[in-house]
């Protein structure tokens, strides 16, 4: 028997941007007697059916985008025989649909860190349920991933979690109803173990992947401290002293390593947290920006984010220009699937508000009308808006004004180039033809990025 853990994706790429680093968590909470369970990450290379046998475990990890392959490898798993396990945050919303639709034998629910060693043991012991629920697990409880499994220089960037959970509420976003909104902080010693041990293996660009790295902004600390009962304040307080305990751990790692994170445009207006992030080398920062106006933003709930000349001075180097699509577990997806009524465009039989299970090929760009331009317009101009920020003469300004050496220009230029290949042609072209030439492209040009990004192995790195 083998255990199989697997990420699925359409489109292959050869070299990964980002370790998925959920399959190495599953890996580590996988009980030592079945073995290193084998690993697949679609993104690098398609898996290769003909290596899941009868009575062999296959854990597949779903979000929405990724469903519907998902769905193709489960079914071919459970036709081979194969138990088939389905997780992720798709999956906790739909679990009848990997059922239905995935072959699954089980769904499981939440996080997975320590409900996997059960139901690997279920399903071993031939009493496996149909559904299993993680919740949501403590920060001091967060299983490290192992990423001694990691394949050799196949990833530009290694990842690590610190925080799960996020405590706003924006209707486009699904983080705060599957993830919860109160900050499940990791304590640093952990966080940074696992970082040093990225670092032996030759990564010096790491992704800190949360949903949230700054969980405690200054408006929420002047709100608890107006409370009588000063008990939120005292919460609030620890999780904002761990955030600094850990970028002062962070600091003292070798002067070349490098982080980026996802936060909320708060933590502009907090010059002592940008202080430790910058000396705890976190270069870099995904902040989303979904309106321009004030109303816009409190439509969404975002009303914390700059606006207006404000929010120009807030954007960095790095763009990403997506078109609105509605996804399950958020807010604004409820609102849509309620307006279409009983009975919704259908594209190939598929009812558009399961937009995920309808074919790559067919699948709309534009899911909500506007009132001035069709939806080809505004897939013709987001493609233009991509082509124009990402030419290469606008990326070279950008690597001058932000990179001191040729060499640092130079990773700047491929990545943000390999950065539109994926992330524009492959989800916003229609032409299939464009869509294939751009992974062709992005397959070329990943391997040389990726040794840009690699550092020397430092096996001999403690931090004591």
């Amino acid at each position: 028997m083998s255990i199989h853990l697997v990420n699925p994706s359409h489109v292959s790429f050869g070299i990964g941007v980002i370790t998925p680093r959920w399959l190495y968590v599953l890996a580590a909470a996988t009980p030592e007697l079945y073995g290193a369970p084998i690993i697949v990450d679609e993104t690098l290379e398609a898996i290769d059916p003909s290596t899941i046998k009868a009575g062999d475990i296959v854990g597949i990890g779903i979000h929405t985008g990724n469903a519907l392959r998902g769905y193709e490898v489960g079914t071919a798993a459970r036709q081979a025989g194969a138990t088939v396990i389905y997780g992720g945050i798709h999956a906790t919303l739909y679990p009848d649909e990997a059922r239905d639709l995935g072959g699954a034998h089980a769904v499981v629910t939440g996080d997975g860190d320590h409900v996997w060693g059960e139901v690997l043991r279920d399903a071993v012991d031939g009493r496996l349920r149909p559904n299993y629920a993680g919740g949501h697990v403590e920060g001091e409880d967060f299983i490290p991933a192992r990423w001694d499994l990691l394949p050799e220089g196949r990833y530009m960037w290694a990842s690590v979690q610190t925080v799960r959970g996020c405590p706003k509420h924006c209707s486009f976003c699904s983080v705060w109803r599957t993830d919860g909104q109160r900050p499940r902080q990791r304590g640093y010693e952990q966080v940074v173990q696992e970082i040093v041990q990225l670092r032996r293996r030759g990564f010096r660009f790491i992704a800190l992947a949360d949903d949230n790295f700054y969980p405690v902004t200054l408006e929420d600390l002047r709100m608890a401290a107006r409370r009588e009962d000063k008990s939120h304040l005292h919460q609030l307080e620890a999780i904002r002293a761990e955030r600094f305990a850990l970028m002062a751990q962070l600091a003292r790692l070798p002067k070349d390593t490098v982080f980026f994170t996802q936060i909320t445009m708060e933590a502009a207006e907090d010059p002592e947290f940008l202080q430790a992030m910058k000396r705890a080398h976190i270069k870099g920062a995904l902040v989303g920006v979904e309106s321009v106006t004030e109303e816009g933003l409190k439509s969404i709930y975002k009303n914390f984010n700059e606006s207006g000349e404000s929010l120009v001075k807030r954007l960095q180097a790095f763009a990403q220009f997506v078109m609105l699509t509605p996804f399950p577990g958020t807010l604004d997806f409820q609102a849509w699937e309620k307006s279409l009524g009983d009975n919704p465009e259908r594209i190939g039989g598929i009812p558009i508000n399961r937009h995920w299970l309808i074919p790559q090929a067919q699948r709309p760009k534009i899911y909500t009308a506007h009132p001035v331009m069709s939806a080809e317009q505004i897939r013709n101009n987001t493609q233009q808006v991509w082509d124009q920020f990402y030419s290469l003469p606008s990326i070279w300004r950008r690597a001058s004004a932000s990179c001191v050496s040729l060499k640092a220009r130079l990773a700047f230029v491929l990545i943000s180039k390999i950065y539109r290949q994926m992330y524009a042609n492959t989800g916003i072209a229609t032409d299939s033809a464009r869509v294939s030439r751009s992974v062709q492209w992005a397959r070329l040009m990943a391997r040389p990025c990726r040794r840009l990004f690699a550092a020397r192995p430092m096996p001999e790195l403690q931090l004591d």
